[in-house]
C-alpha cells in the first residue's frame, strides 16, 4: 500500500473545506516515533504524545479511503432553505449528537452484536447491582473501555461544532455520548445526558473525583467519606442527572434550530427532545447516512456521516476557524 509523509498528505487535502482541520478518513497509519498503528477511524495528521511535552509525533498516513472520503466532503450539497435558517449567527440552535458520531471516530460499542469482553455483555456490567456484586470486575471493564477511547480522536464533526460554538452566541450542544470527544475536540460545555467515562463520582455522596481509577495494584479507589468511586455515566436502571436533562429540555423548548447529528431516535428520553423542540416550532434537520424511526419529523435532512456534513454546512455559511 503506498504511504505519504504527513507534509504530502496535507498539501493534497488544503481544499476551502478541509484546511478547517487537518483530519482524514484512514485504513491504517503507523506513527514514526512510537510505531503504535492506528487502523480505521478519523484522525489528524499529527498525533499528539502527552509524556513528550508539547511535541507531536508524524504519523505515516497510507492512502486508502482517503480520495474517497475527500470527495464526499467535497460534493455534499447543501440546500438553500438549509443554509437560510441557519444564516442569522443570533439564532438559537441546538445539537444534539448520538453514537452514530463517535462510531466515526473509532469509538468500539459494546452493545452491537458481538459486542463482549472477557464473555461479559454490556448489559451486565453496567448496573449498580454489578458494582454492589463485583466492583473489581466492572472497574476492570471501565479502565479497558477507558483505554480504547483514548486511543481514538475526535473527528471533523466534533471539530466543526466547536467552531459553531464560538459563531452563535446562543449555542446549546447536547449528547447521549459518555466518551468525552466533544470536550476533547474543544466544546466548552456540552451538556452530557449520560455521564462522562473519563470522569468519577463516589457511589455513596455522589462527589466527582476526576479520571480516578484503579490503583496500580488493582485497588480500588475510593472517595474522602470512604464510598467507592465509579465511572461518572448512567447505568441501566438509572435515571438521568436530573440538572443535565432540565438544561436539554429548557434549550429543546427554547430552540429555534435544532439540529440531531448520528442519533438512532430511540433512546429516551434524549429521543423526546427533537419532538419538543418541534412542538416549540423550531426547525428541524437530521443528519445521518441512515433513515430512523424519527425522520419524518425533520423538515430537511442530510444523509452523511457528522464528519462530512457538518464542515459542508459550516463552510456554506462561511463559518470560519478563527
Amino acid at each position: 500500500m503506498k504511504s505519504f509523509p504527513p507534509s504530502r498528505v496535507t498539501d493534497r487535502i488544503r481544499s476551502d473545506l478541509t484546511r478547517r482541520f487537518i483530519v482524514l478518513r484512514l485504513v491504517q497509519g503507523q506513527c514514526h516515533k512510537c510505531s503504535h498503528t492506528l487502523r480505521g477511524g478519523l484522525f489528524p495528521a499529527r498525533k499528539f504524545h502527552p509524556e513528550d511535552g508539547d511535541s507531536t509525533a508524524k504519523i505515516t498516513l497510507f492512502t486508502g479511503e482517503i480520495d474517497g472520503y475527500l470527495d464526499l466532503m467535497a460534493k455534499a450539497e447543501v440546500s438553500e432553505r438549509l443554509a437560510e435558517v441557519l444564516r442569522d449567527f443570533r439564532v438559537r440552535v441546538v445539537v444534539s449528537t448520538g453514537a452514530g458520531v463517535s462510531a466515526e471516530s473509532g469509538v468500539p460499542t459494546f452493545r452491537s452484536a458481538g459486542g463482549l469482553w472477557r464473555t461479559f455483555k454490556a448489559e451486565t456490567l453496567a448496573t449498580p447491582e454489578a458494582f454492589a456484586e463485583n466492583p473489581q470486575l466492572v472497574w476492570e471493564w471501565y479502565e479497558f473501555r477507558r483505554a480504547k477511547i483514548k486511543e481514538v480522536e475526535p473527528n471533523p464533526g466534533h471539530h466543526e461544532l466547536v467552531l459553531w460554538e464560538r459563531h452563535f452566541p446562543n449555542f446549546t450542544l447536547i449528547t447521549q455520548n459518555i466518551d468525552g470527544l466533544h470536550r476533547r475536540a474543544g466544546s466548552s460545555k456540552p451538556i452530557e445526558l449520560h455521564g462522562n467515562i473519563m470522569v468519577s463520582r463516589c457511589h455513596k455522596c455522589e462527589r466527582r473525583a476526576g479520571e480516578a481509577g484503579l490503583g496500580s495494584d488493582g485497588e480500588i479507589p475510593r472517595c474522602q467519606c470512604g464510598g467507592l468511586l465509579r465511572p461518572d455515566v448512567v447505568w441501566f436502571g438509572e435515571p438521568l442527572p436530573q440538572r443535565e436533562l432540565q438544561l436539554a429540555w429548557e434549550a429543546s423548548e427554547g430552540a429555534e434550530v435544532f439540529i440531531s447529528v448520528g442519533t438512532s431516535g430511540i433512546v429516551q428520553p434524549a429521543a423526546s427532545l427533537a419532538s419538543v423542540a418541534k412542538e416549540a416550532g423550531a426547525f428541524l434537520i437530521e443528519i445521518n447516512p441512515d433513515e430512523t424511526e424519527i425522520s419524518y419529523k425533520f423538515d430537511e435532512t442530510l444523509r452523511q456521516p457528522s464528519g462530512i456534513a457538518l464542515p459542508a454546512l459550516g463552510r456554506r455559511l462561511g463559518i470560519a476557524r478563527n
